[in-house]
């Protein structure tokens, strides 16, 4: 480790040892100024929201072309379970229900750039669900009737935080005790297979479960592929939130109260030292986290991701790897009572964070227990051994002394900090720097609004990627992602940080702060302009004194003429900041009154979009999708999983790729694959009810939310609920009853689609439908079981056939004469071949050939009489699983084919879906006739 930091440190030396020789004792000032900037301008909650959710339904379509795969690896693996109960086990294999971001990069703590990449992985946690409902007792329950099963019991293990999973006993069940349930080393390698016979090109960056290793050629650590349930309603610490610290707003009220309701998910991973650990599964607790880190002070946040870009600049051990959940623990003195207080509250910047952060840790990992945050009984860092302790202490305390200089490292990384270094070498007092710092964060408000600017060519990419994934499936997510990227917003926060950070007698004649609705505040960003030099100006505008006259021709220019905007000179602050900060009124000045400076903006134009074209790409389309299944369709799928899982027996190579191609086929049939790409595209299901934290206030911490990501949120999106959120109870009395007949009506048409769809279920529980399920399902082994024959015969004639060819070779090498080639060195023989030989070795080419050819002739006739044998025989099943189940319908007429009974459930779920619609819409009309009235009343 030490040789690792000589060599770092010393091109860190290089690299950041003038800037913070530049910036003097109040180097800290850099990193606590931009890296809270970067933070607050690239992290906020809705944006980050809004970035996972569009992963989220890029995830959800690209799976649709390998659902067939995963639902015959589910099927397969479950009809090999050693032991089966009828009475207590579903007889449907889990299901696929949504995939969820979750790790660093759904929390926002990753080192990804755009354009640049980063290291860190992207976790997809895939959340599973089955035909059974959960128990939780610590005791083992009491036997059931067959009537409630399947039910499942997360059944505590000996080490906190570990559970193994059995199925409830029924009253009518022959075993003595509970039998496993899914057991982890059984989903592991489910995971596993589906990986590698998923993704056989991209094996390496699609890993089951949690992984450290990552491919260097790409520009992301790769994505990890986590198999979760979720347990809705369990909490496993009972004293949890009753423990968790009061005083303050960390987390909310709100969160504090919903998360344990909520549940936790359980992920296929057992504990290093344990006897079941094959079997067992890890709580986790990646929603609770990320929420959490969502509602920690930008500070806070800034100073965890900077902690952990350190680590990995540093190269020693690395504590990273720990995730956020190494952060957010509670002690006696840490994250409880008045101690959460100074850690949420009274931090001064990013460096105290980072170094409270070091302290804790070395403690924690002193005393040899880390608890987590959310249950304490779990220690964190239980995996670790004692010179593993001291390692990750020595590289803490090695990232203590050379704080400053990795800071700013981690500072140069994410900007140019070149300005720093102007105007001279010596060391520059706090007052100075201070003003340095505002005049470069100024200069970053300009030349991002420029860059971001509405109709910046780069948006162009950055529509194509959004609007298909978030236009349907969550527009308001969509209009704030927009907002948080275009150029007001991040002109705002640099602005916001320039006002903050310098000298107050720098910008003693500004006017004072407006106070507007509520807590939002105005500030007047004109003083701010006054700090800029002339260089500055030269570098912004390129040309300042043809700007300057032509800003002095627009000035005389008629006011309707006038561009929009433009009031004052530009030597004054309040014409400096028309210019600047006016996106488009900049670009026009640039091609109007600097033509010289269009090929620069062009550049950066095309420099932007080109970073931007690497990371923002099109979803995949319906049709991509289509081609994709019926590729899948035309080749060998037994091959492809022999090829690419060997391990796998014959007998389950044919069974897999036999129900991978019937599967296929049933989504490729009819418009099953349409509605399930527009159900992807258009319905984000919000499984981990994140939405809730951003489209609504918590009215007990909106007081206290003062630094958090949710506090300009909140307060917009309250003014434009307020307006909708408005039940009948509040109407008018005309409207009111029209708007109760509205609802009596809806509520009749429901009750008749739910009579159906009851109807339709009944028939599913209809004892007939189980004889159908039995004979399919013996159908189903019949096909399997002839499948595996014929392949066996295949397979057979194939291996018959290459043993003739090889004896049949082997013939023509003895009767045809072997010349003689001589090596290097060797004498040449003397040897004339005579007209009669050649003649005899003519016929005898001649003879093979007509050997060959007719051997040939006999395997294609046997390869056809083989298929019309096999396919006889096939066609000979399958009418009679046809008179099987003609003579079923007519025993038992009220039975329906289970396709028909699927496309009727579908028509009966898309009806109550489009009356669903079809209320909303009136009752928006209504709402929107009741404003309009009460409009023109006033």
């Amino acid at each position: 480790m030490q040789q690792n930091w000589r060599r770092v440190h010393k091109k860190l030396n290089r690299d950041a040892g003038r800037l913070v020789a530049r910036c003097g004792s109040a180097a800290h000032l850099v990193a606590d100024t931009m890296l809270e900037a970067h933070d607050m301008k690239g992290n906020p909650g809705l944006m980050r929201q809004a970035y996972n959710t569009a992963l989220e339904v890029e995830s959800a379509v690209r799976s649709l072309v390998k659902r067939p795969l995963l639902s015959a690896l589910t099927e397969t693996r479950a009809a090999a379970a050693t032991v089966r109960c009828r009475h207590c086990q579903p007889r449907q294999p889990l299901q696929l229900v949504s995939w969820n971001a979750s790790g660093s990069n759904a929390e926002g703590l990753e080192d990804f750039i755009i354009g640049d990449g980063g290291t860190s992985d992207f976790d997809m946690m895939l959340e599973f669900d089955g035909p059974f409902r959960w128990t939780t007792p610590r005791v083992e329950p009491a036997d059931i009737d067959p009537q409630s099963a399947p039910q499942l019991w997360a059944r505590p293990t000996s080490n906190a935080g570990f559970v193994t999973l059995h199925w409830v006993r029924t009253d009518r069940c022959g075993h003595e005790e509970p039998l496993e349930a899914l057991p982890g080393d059984f989903v592991r390698r489910l995971m596993e297979d589906y990986c590698r016979a998923g993704y056989p090109d991209e094996a390496h960056l699609h890993r089951p479960g949690k992984s450290t290793s990552k491919d260097q050629a790409r520009k992301d650590g790769g994505v990890d592929l986590v198999f979760c349930l979720l347990v809705r309603g369990w909490w496993p610490e009972p004293n949890w939130p009753a423990g968790a610290p009061r005083g303050t707003n960390f987390p909310s009220a709100a969160a504090r109260d919903e998360i344990p309701r909520f549940g936790v998910h359980l992920v296929p991973t057992g504990r290093w030292d344990s006897e079941t650990k094959n079997i067992e599964y890890r709580i986790s607790l990646s929603r609770a986290e990320l929420l959490a880190v969502r509602q920690l002070p930008h500070v806070l946040r800034a100073a965890v991701k900077t902690l952990k870009d350190r680590e990995k600049r540093a190269e020693g051990e690395r504590v990273s790897h720990r995730r956020v959940e190494v952060v957010l623990h509670q002690d006696g003195g840490a994250l409880a009572g008045p101690g959460a207080a100074r850690w949420t509250v009274d931090l001064t910047g990013v460096t105290d964070g980072v170094h409270r952060l070091l302290d804790w840790l070395e403690r924690r990992l002193a005393e040899g227990w880390l608890p987590c945050f959310f249950y304490p009984d779990i220690d964190v860092a239980a995996e670790l051994t004692a010179e593993q302790r001291q390692a990750i202490i020595g590289s803490l305390r090695l990232v203590r002394e050379h704080s400053t200089l990795l800071m700013m490292a981690c500072c140069e990384k994410l900007f140019n900090l070149s300005a720093l270094l102007e105007d001279g070498t010596e060391p520059l007092s706090e007052r100075q720097l201070r003003l340095h710092l505002a005049r470069m964060l100024i200069r970053l408000a300009v030349s991002f609004g420029i860059r971001y600017r509405p109709k910046a060519p780069c948006w162009q990419f950055w529509w194509s990627w959004s609007i298909p994934r978030l236009a349907r499936a969550a527009p308001y997510l969509l209009q704030w992602l927009h907002h948080n990227m275009s150029a007001p917003h991040q002109q705002q926060c640099y602005l916001l940080m320039a006002w903050s950070v310098v000298d107050p007698a720098d910008l003693a004649d500004s006017e004072p702060m407006t106070p507007q609705v509520g807590n939002t505040i105005t500030v007047d960003v004109t003083p701010l302009t006054r700090l800029l030099t002339e260089s500055d100006l030269e570098l912004l505008l390129g040309d300042p004194r043809g700007m300057t006259t032509w800003w002095g021709r627009q000035l005389h220019r008629p006011l309707a003429e006038r561009p929009a905007g433009l009031t004052a000179e530009l030597d004054t602050p309040r014409g400096r900041a028309e210019l600047l900060l006016r996106p488009g009124l900049l670009a026009r000045a640039i091609s109007e009154g600097a033509p010289s400076e269009i090929s620069w903006q062009r550049e950066l134009d095309w420099r932007v979009c080109k970073r931007w074209a690497v990371n923002f790409r099109p979803l995949n389309t319906y049709q991509w999708c289509r081609e994709e299944l019926e590729c899948d369709l035309s080749r060998d799928l037994q091959h492809s999983i022999r090829v690419n899982l060997p391990e796998m027996d014959g007998p389950t190579v044919v069974a897999t790729a036999g129900l991978w191609r019937r599967r296929t086929q049933q989504l490729l049939s009819g418009d099953r694959l349409r509605a399930a790409y527009d159900a992807a595209v258009s319905r984000w299901p919000d499984r981990w009810q994140l939405l809730q934290y951003y489209l609504a206030e918590d009215k007990t911490d909106s007081q206290d939310s003062t630094r958090g990501d949710r506090d300009g949120e909140v307060e917009d999106v309250k003014q434009h609920r307020d307006k909708e959120e408005q039940t009948s109870a509040g109407l008018p009395h005309p409207h009111r009853q029209k708007w109760q007949l509205i609802e009596e009506q809806h509520q009749q048409r429901w009750k008749e689609l739910e009579l159906q769809h009851q109807q339709l279920w009944q028939e599913l529980e209809y004892p007939g439908h189980e004889e159908r399920m039995r004979m399919d399902k013996q159908h189903e082994e019949e096909r399997r079981d002839l499948d595996r024959k014929h392949g066996e015969k295949w397979q057979d004639l194939g291996k018959r056939h290459y043993e003739e060819r090889i004896e049949l070779h082997q013939q023509h090498e003895e009767d045809t004469e072997c010349l003689h080639v001589p090596t290097r060195g060797q004498p040449q023989p003397q040897r004339s071949v005579t007209k009669g030989q050649r003649k005899q070795q003519a016929r005898r080419q001649r003879k093979q050939r007509r050997q060959w050819e007719t051997m040939e002739q006999q395997h294609a006739a046997q390869w056809t009489d083989l298929g019309k044998k096999l396919r006889k025989q096939w066609n000979k099943m399958e009418r009679r699983h046809q008179q099987e189940s003609q003579e079923l319908e007519k025993r038992l007429p009220s039975v329906r084919l289970e396709e028909e009974l699927e496309r009727m459930l579908e028509e009966c779920s898309s009806r109550r879906q489009k009356l669903q619609v079809e209320l909303q819409k009136e009752l928006d009309g209504q709402l929107e006739e009741r404003l309009e009235g009460q409009q023109e009343d006033a």
